[in-house]
């Protein structure tokens, strides 16, 4: 079964874009990390006001979109993603690997394992 645009239900189109451009803005920030301009540009759309108002997690997201705004510069945010999701990805056979730095890196090493 596919989803057109036709059988989206109206109400819904708001909170799927919110989590389209959401998306999108992290698909940039860890994986084209030298296009700032982009992200900043990204950063500037969040709306969130759909997200809001269905999930906590949607008032988090608003949060840290408005102290995206004033941003031009996510390495802080990088190294946060890093920390939370890579480290976990990091565990190769018996020892764990905290050196490696892009999700690049990740994906050969794993390829190895």
């Amino acid at each position: 079964m596919t989803s057109t645009k036709e059988s989206i239900p109206i109400q819904l189109e708001p909170f799927l874009l919110s989590r389209k451009n959401f998306y999108q803005f992290l698909y940039t920030l860890f994986l084209e990390p030298n296009n700032e301009e982009l992200l900043f540009e990204l950063s500037q759309v969040g709306d969130f006001e759909e997200l809001k108002e269905c999930h906590e997690g949607g008032r988090i997201l608003a949060g840290f979109f408005e102290q995206m705004k004033m941003k031009k510069n996510f390495g802080s945010e990088r190294e946060e993603f890093r920390r939370l999701y890579l480290g976990a990805a990091m565990l190769l056979e018996d020892f764990l690997n905290f050196d490696l730095i892009t999700l690049l890196e990740v994906r050969e090493a794993l390829k190895i394992v």
